[in-house]
């Protein structure tokens, strides 16, 4: 699989990578802006994405959004150190996975 990752923490981004391949995974990019990200989904194709809630550019939701305008079937799995309900439920109704 062709994983993104959307974390401005350096190293956690770095630890999920290092997980995922371990996992055998094809590719796992890292990008630690919204605008990164964007330009990186406009370049490949992508088989699952891990955004952080907080990045320094915009927010997650906002990444969703502008994500699901370029590849709706694209799973997005919403990542956050501080969630609660209300984000949570919007990002499932913005097209998040989990």
């Amino acid at each position: 699989m062709k994983i993104l990752i959307v974390e401005d923490d350096a190293l956690l981004s770095e630890l999920l990578r290092e997980y995922l391949q371990k996992l055998n995974h094809e590719t796992v990019n890292i990008c630690s802006t919204g605008r990164a990200a964007l330009l990186s989904v406009g370049r490949e194709i992508y088989d699952c994405a891990f955004i952080d809630v907080m990045l320094p550019d915009m927010n997650g939701l906002q990444l969703l959004e502008q994500i699901r305008d370029e590849n709706l079937l694209l799973p997005v799995v919403m990542m956050s150190g501080y969630p609660t309900m209300d984000f949570t439920l919007e990002a499932m109704r913005n097209g998040a996975s989990d």
